[in-house]
C-alpha cells in the first residue's frame, strides 16, 4: 500500500551500502563514532527546504584523506582515547561535539577556527556557534551540530497532508522551497522533552543565523560566512504491525536515514522472533550514535542478556511483575502486568540493541527504544500541542 514502511526496514539497521561498507573497516568504538558523524545518511533530504548542510559535496580526494586519517585513528586510538577521557562527557550532543572538534582540528577538511564560540550582547548571550572553519578554497563556514533521536507517533489509518508515499517517485521529489516543517511534528524525543519540527525551526531560524548577527561581525573577522546544519542521528518506527503499517515518510527526511523501532514491552515480547537477534544489551546515552560492534573477549559477563534476562531487567524497569499461569509449561518469557502504584511518574524509555555473533565479535542487528504501556499516549499529545513547553531543549 502507498506510504506504508515494511515492518522488516524498521526491524534491522537501515543503511546506505557505501557507509554500511565502511562502517565494517573499523573497529574502535570512538573512531567508529567519528565515522558515523562524517559518513551515516543525514536525517533530512539534500536540498530538503533550501536547508545548506555540511558535508553534502565532498571531492573524492578529499574523503579519501579522511578515511585515511579514520584508519590511522583506528590502529593507533590513544590520542583520540585521550583526548575524551581529558574531558569527559555525560550529554550526547556534547560527545558528538567532542569528536567533531578532534577531527576537524586535524586539518583534513580546513583550518578549525573556533569551537563553541559565545555570542553575547552586553550581558545577554545570544547563542553559541558551535564549529567555524576555513576550508581549503578558503570559504569560511559555520557548522551547527546536532545529534537526535525521534520516536515517530501517529494514529493506525490517520492520513496527513503533510506526509507522502515513501516509494521511489516520492525518493525523487524536490520539496518546494519555502516548506514548513510541520510534517515532523510526529517525530518527538523519547522523553517527550523535545519535537523534530521545533528543533529544526529553532536552528534553521536562530543558530544558523548567527554568524550573520553584527554582534558576529564585531567579534569575528572576515566573511562572509556560510552556515551549514550538520545534522545526524536515528529516527525509530513503531514495531507493532499496525502502528507500522501507518506510518508515513515526511517529505523532507532522507529516506536512507538511520531506522530502528520502539515498542511497549509486550510489543518487543511479540516481536522477538521477528527481531532475530542473538543477545541484548541497553545502550548507554553515549553510546546512541554508531552501530555496536565488541569484541568476545571484552565484553563483560552481565554485559549481554539472552531474551529472558532482558525481559527481567525490562520488567524491574517498568515496575511490572509476572502474572498468575495455570498453565504448567507457558510460554518461555511470562506475561507481565503493572505493578501497584501506576500513578507515579512513569519509568522513562530504554534504548536496547539486539546483537549477532559474527566470529570473535558481537555485532548490532537491532535497536529500539522500549516504552511504557501509556507512552503511546502521551506522545500522541505531544505531537499534537501547540505548545510543548520547553520542546526546543535537548534531551540528549
Amino acid at each position: 500500500m502507498p506510504g506504508e514502511i515494511d515492518l522488516r526496514q524498521t526491524q534491522e539497521l537501515s543503511l546506505s551500502s557505501s557507509y554500511a561498507e565502511l562502517q565494517d573497516r573499523f573497529r574502535d568504538t570512538a573512531v567508529r563514532d567519528l565515522l558515523w558523524l562524517l559518513a551515516s545518511p543525514g536525517l533530512l533530504r539534500a536540498g530538503a527546504a533550501q536547508i545548506p548542510q555540511a558535508l553534502a559535496e565532498v571531492a573524492p580526494e578529499r574523503w579519501q584523506a579522511i578515511l585515511d586519517l579514520l584508519r590511522a585513528y583506528d590502529a593507533q586510538p590513544a590520542r583520540l582515547h585521550e583526548r575524551l577521557a581529558g574531558s569527559p562527557q555525560k550529554r550526547l550532543g556534547h560527545y558528538a561535539e567532542q569528536l567533531l572538534a578532534f577531527f576537524l582540528g586535524e586539518g583534513v577538511l580546513g583550518r578549525l577556527i573556533a569551537a563553541n564560540l559565545p555570542l553575547r550582547r552586553a550581558s545577554l548571550t545570544l547563542g553559541e556557534c558551535d564549529f567555524l572553519l576555513e576550508g581549503h578554497g578558503g570559504e569560511r563556514l559555520h557548522w551547527e551540530l546536532a545529534v537526535k533521536c525521534y520516536l515517530y507517533v501517529d494514529e493506525p489509518g490517520a492520513e496527513s497532508a503533510e506526509a507522502a508515499p515513501a516509494t521511489a517517485a516520492h525518493d525523487a521529489a524536490p520539496v518546494a522551497a519555502g516548506t514548513d516543517y510541520s510534517s515532523l511534528a510526529r517525530y518527538v524525543g523519547p522523553n517527550l522533552a523535545d519535537r523534530f519540527d521545533l528543533k529544526l525551526s529553532r536552528m534553521v531560524g536562530h543558530q544558523l543565523p548567527l554568524s550573520a548577527r553584527p554582534e558576529f561581525r564585531a567579534l569575528v573577522a572576515g566573511g562572509p560566512w556560510q552556515a551549514e546544519l550538520f545534522l545526524r542521528g536515528w529516527l525509530f518506527y513503531p514495531l507493532a504491525p499496525q502502528r507500522a503499517a501507518a506510518c508515513r515518510i515526511p517529505a523532507l527526511l532522507n529516506p536512507q536515514h538511520m531506522r530502528g523501532w520502539w515498542a511497549s514491552f509486550g510489543d518487543w515480547q511479540r516481536g522477538l522472533d521477528a527481531l532475530d537477534a542473538e543477545a541484548w544489551m541497553i545502550l548507554p546515552r553515549l553510546e546512541w550514535m554508531a552501530q555496536r560492534r565488541f569484541e568476545v573477549a571484552r565484553v563483560s559477563a552481565d554485559g549481554l542478556l539472552d531474551a529472558a534476562g532482558m525481559g527481567a531487567r525490562l520488567a524491574a524497569h517498568f515496575g511490572l511483575v509476572a502474572a498468575a499461569r495455570a498453565d504448567a509449561e507457558g510460554p518461555a518469557m511470562p506475561q507481565l502486568t503493572h505493578a501497584s502504584g501506576r500513578d507515579l511518574k512513569p519509568a522513562g524509555p530504554w534504548l536496547i540493541a539486539g546483537l549477532k555473533r559474527d566470529g570473535a565479535a558481537w555485532v548490532e542487528c537491532t535497536r529500539g527504544f522500549v516504552v511504557d504501556d501509556d507512552w503511546f499516549a502521551r506522545a500522541r499529545v505531544y505531537a499534537a500541542s501547540l505548545q510543548p513547553g520547553k520542546a526546543i531543549q535537548p534531551d540528549l
